[in-house]
């Protein structure tokens, strides 16, 4: 069975309508961002996400390499 694109929470308010407005566009979507390559072997390589991910304290949080992509 398919599921609705919305359900009634989603629009009994205006900050529930923006969420789900921006949900929709976010999964519509693909993000890319910059990485250092790290080790190649044959067709795969290894990255690590050169942009930091920030914390809720604001203290920086590095991310770990990313294995095996094509």
């Amino acid at each position: 069975m398919a599921q609705p694109l919305s359900n009634p929470t989603d629009v009994n308010s205006e900050i529930n309508a923006q969420d789900f407005m921006l949900r929709q566009f976010l999964g519509k979507h693909v993000f890319i961002t910059l990485g250092q390559v790290v080790a190649v072997e044959g067709e795969f390589i290894d990255v690590r996400p050169m942009v930091m991910g920030v914390a809720a304290d604001g203290s920086p949080v590095e991310h770990e390499v990313i294995y095996n992509l094509p």
